[in-house]
């Protein structure tokens, strides 16, 4: 696989457990764009929410995705959110191909419990922020359902036509 390939899916979905046994699978390194903004800002998340809020978060999250996009290919897990910022799906159609990690609203919910390095998760418009990121999603390259067990997901992406 010549291109990169983006994760992208709401919080929970499965993207940064799946990212890195998919990037052995296919030869590539592995890239968390949650985890190279925590080295960039050298705050975590949550803090970083706490002190300057979502959109500088966005202003951030669209600068270091910038970044990590210049180093060629590699399985990129995305935050839920970074599709949020206009721009953003342009640049990864760009440089590679969008993979959308599929799960419920109940099961991201049971996932995420009341995990304290999640800081939108426990937003009350958390059902109308899933609503209105689907149709971001939706343009995703390839749509993959994320309950399946990841040695499936792996064979479903591995065994994908574009490889």
């Amino acid at each position: 696989m010549a291109q990169g390939l983006s994760l992208v899916g709401f919080m929970a979905a499965g993207k940064s457990t799946l990212g890195p046994p998919l990037s052995q699978a296919l030869g590539l390194g592995f890239v968390d764009l949650d985890q190279a903004i925590v080295q960039d800002t050298g705050l975590p998340i949550p803090e970083f929410f706490a002190r300057h809020g979502e959109q500088q978060f966005r202003m951030v999250e669209a600068r270091v995705l910038r970044q990590v996009l210049a180093l060629g290919p590699v399985v990129l897990a995305c935050g839920g959110g970074v599709l949020d910022t206009r721009g953003n799906l342009q640049a990864l159609q760009g440089w590679g191909r969008i993979v959308f990690v599929d799960v419920d609203l109940q099961t991201s919910m049971a996932r995420m419990g009341a995990d304290p390095d999640r800081p939108l998760s426990t937003d009350v418009g958390l059902a109308a922020r899933y609503e209105r990121r689907q149709a971001d999603y939706q343009r995703a390259d390839l749509r993959v359902d994320g309950t399946q067990d990841l040695g499936s997901l792996i064979q479903e992406l591995r065994e994908h036509p574009w490889n």
